[in-house]
């Protein structure tokens, strides 16, 4: 059953928004560890940037390759962005959407470490009780 249409749920209504809501869940996402946030945003990067800065400074046969990562993530998104009833400016603005990920998970992780932990609907959850578990 397709209920595409039948139901809306509103999410974030600006980018500041979405930041600040995800702040409590993108590093709780990988138990708080940093090393995991650096190998994980490394790898996003890697898979999801790279093809397409690559293009600028690759040549030949490596060059080739990149292309044709790229047009399969464009692909991809374009295939999820039909799938969602998102804009087609989304397919384009797929790589800026990559940076922008990272950099709200990486003022998450900064926030985090800032505060000794995260503050959420005026409370402030201590980040070793958050990686204990007990919060």
């Amino acid at each position: 059953l397709a209920g595409r249409g039948l139901v809306r749920v509103p999410w974030y209504a600006s980018f500041r928004e979405m930041m600040i809501g995800l702040e409590k869940n993108l590093f709780a996402g990988v138990e708080y560890s940093l090393a995991i946030s650096v190998a994980g945003t490394s790898f996003f990067l890697f898979v999801y940037l790279w093809p397409f800065v690559s293009l600028v400074f690759l040549r030949g046969s490596a060059w080739w390759m990149s292309l044709a990562a790229t047009l399969m993530l464009l692909w991809q998104a374009l295939r999820t962005a039909r799938a969602t009833g998102c804009s087609r400016w989304s397919v384009v603005l797929f790589p800026i959407a990559v940076v922008l990920f990272v950099f709200v998970q990486w003022r998450a992780i900064t926030l985090t470490y800032v505060r000794g932990g995260i503050c959420w609907r005026d409370t402030h959850y201590p980040l070793a009780e958050l990686r204990a578990n007990k919060v």
